[in-house]
C-alpha cells in the first residue's frame, strides 16, 4: 500500500464550552492521506506555527510522500532522512506527527482494524479524566461544573493554574492567590474521593511553582503537571525536589522522542505524560511509552486530544487515564459524526476500524481557513 495524496487544512471551529454564553473559535490542523488501496486515514488537532506546518507538508513533505509505502516507520524515515540532525520541535514535528497518525488511521481502514489494536490491543478501555478548570471560569462557576461533571459520574478532575503569572509582581500574585482559592473551592464541592490534578502548562517560575504548591497542600492533588518554565528538566526536577505534590510532564513542546528521554532519565517527572501530537504521532509515543515503562514511571495523557490518544493509551500495557479536555471534546462533538464519549470516568475505544472517526465534511469545508 502506497501513499497517493497528501492534503493539509487549517480550520477555525467555533466551539461553545459549557456555561459559556458564546463560542469561541478553535484554530486546528487537518492532514489526509489516501492509498492506492482505497484507504485513506486523517489527523486533526490544534498546533501553534499553523502557517509553517502547512507550507512544510505541502510543499516538502508531499513530494516526498507521495509514492512512498504507507507504513509509519518507512515515512518516519524518510521524513527524517531530510531533516539530518534537525528533527526536534517545531513545525517539522508537528507535521510529522499529523502524517504518521493519518497513515496509522489508514492502515486501520485497510486492515479494518482500530489503531488500538495495531498498537497491542492491551484493553478496549481506558479511565478518562476531564480538565474542565479553564480560566476563563470565576470560581462560582467552576465549582457548579466541577459539581456537574462529578455528578454525572466523573472520578478525576483538573484545573489550569498560571494563566496570568507572566504579568506585573502584584497581578501574579494576585492571580496565584486566586488559582489557591479555586483549588480550595472545587476540592470542598467534590469531596475527597475525586481525583484533582492542576496544570501550568509551564508557566510558572520555580518560586511560583512551590509558592503555589504549598497554598495548596491540603488538597490532595494527584499531580502538578508541567509547572514551571517551558519544562525545563532541571528546573522540573528542583520542582519535583521542592514540592510535595507528584510531578508530570512529557506532552506540550517535547517534539521528539530523545527530548522525553531527557526529561525521563534526569529524575524531573513522577509521571511522564506521552501525547501522539507532541511526539511523532504514534510511532513516536509508543517508543515514550517503552521509555517510561524502562524507568518505572506511570504514565496518564496530558496534552489534549483524547480521540487519537485513546489508541495508544488502549494499545500500550501499563499505561493510565486519558484527558477530556473541555475544548478538544467538544470539538470532536461538533467536527465527527461518531465521537467516543467517557461514561463514569471510563472510555469505550471501539471496534471501528482506524481511529473510528468519522469527518462531518460539510462541517470541514465550511470552517476551512484559505
Amino acid at each position: 500500500m502506497r501513499i497517493t495524496a497528501l492534503r493539509a487544512r487549517r480550520l477555525e471551529v467555533p466551539v461553545t464550552l459549557p456555561l459559556s454564553p458564546a463560542p469561541r473559535l478553535v484554530p486546528l490542523l487537518l492532514a489526509e492521506v489516501d492509498t492506492d488501496a482505497g484507504a485513506s486515514g486523517h489527523a486533526l488537532f490544534f498546533a501553534p506555527m499553523a502557517s509553517a506546518v502547512l507550507a512544510y507538508l505541502r510543499d516538502e513533505a508531499t513530494p516526498l510522500l507521495v509514492g512512498a509505502p504507507a507504513r509509519p516507520e518507512a515515512v518516519r524515515e524518510i521524513l527524517e532522512q531530510r531533516m539530518p540532525h534537525r528533527p526536534t520541535t517545531g513545525a517539522w514535528a508537528t507535521a510529522a506527527s499529523l502524517v504518521d497518525i493519518a497513515v496509522w488511521d489508514a492502515l486501520g481502514q485497510r486492515t479494518q482494524t482500530p489503531v488500538w489494536q495495531l498498537l497491542g490491543g492491551a484493553r478496549a478501555e481506558v479511565e478518562a479524566y476531564v480538565t474542565f478548570g479553564l480560566p476563563a471560569y470565576c470560581r462560582t462557576e467552576l465549582v457548579r461544573l466541577a459539581e456537574q461533571l462529578v455528578g454525572d459520574g466523573h472520578r478525576g478532575l483538573k484545573l489550569v493554574v498560571g494563566a496570568q503569572a507572566g504579568q506585573g509582581a502584584s497581578r501574579r500574585n494576585q492571580s496565584l492567590r486566586a488559582d489557591a482559592e479555586r483549588i480550595h473551592a472545587v476540592r470542598a464541592a467534590v469531596g475527597p474521593d475525586v481525583d484533582l490534578m492542576i496544570d501550568a502548562n509551564k508557566r510558572l517560575t520555580l518560586p511560583q511553582a512551590v509558592a503555589l504548591a504549598d497554598a495548596v497542600g491540603e488538597c490532595d492533588l494527584t499531580w502538578f503537571e508541567d509547572p514551571v518554565t517551558l519544562g525545563d528538566p532541571s528546573l522540573m526536577a528542583q520542582a519535583r525536589d521542592r514540592i510535595a505534590i507528584p510531578i508530570a510532564g512529557g506532552s506540550l513542546g517535547m517534539g521528539n522522542v530523545a527530548t522525553f528521554h531527557h526529561l525521563v532519565s534526569s529524575g524531573a517527572i513522577d509521571i511522564a505524560q506521552p501525547n501522539v501530537r507532541d511526539l511523532g504521532g504514534f510511532t513516536g509515543a509508543r517508543r515514550a511509552m517503552a521509555i517510561a515503562e524502562a524507568h518505572h514511571l506511570p504514565v496518564a495523557m496530558g496534552g489534549n486530544w483524547p480521540h487519537l490518544n485513546a489508541h495508544l493509551y488502549a494499545g500500550v500495557a501499563r499505561s493510565g487515564p486519558v484527558e477530556f479536555h473541555l475544548q478538544g471534546w467538544e470539538v470532536a462533538r461538533l467536527i465527527y459524526h461518531d465521537a467516543v464519549e467517557p461514561h463514569e470516568g471510563r472510555l469505550a475505544v471501539g471496534d471501528a476500524p482506524g481511529l473510528g472517526l468519522t469527518l462531518r465534511q460539510d462541517l470541514v469545508e465550511r470552517f476551512t481557513v484559505p
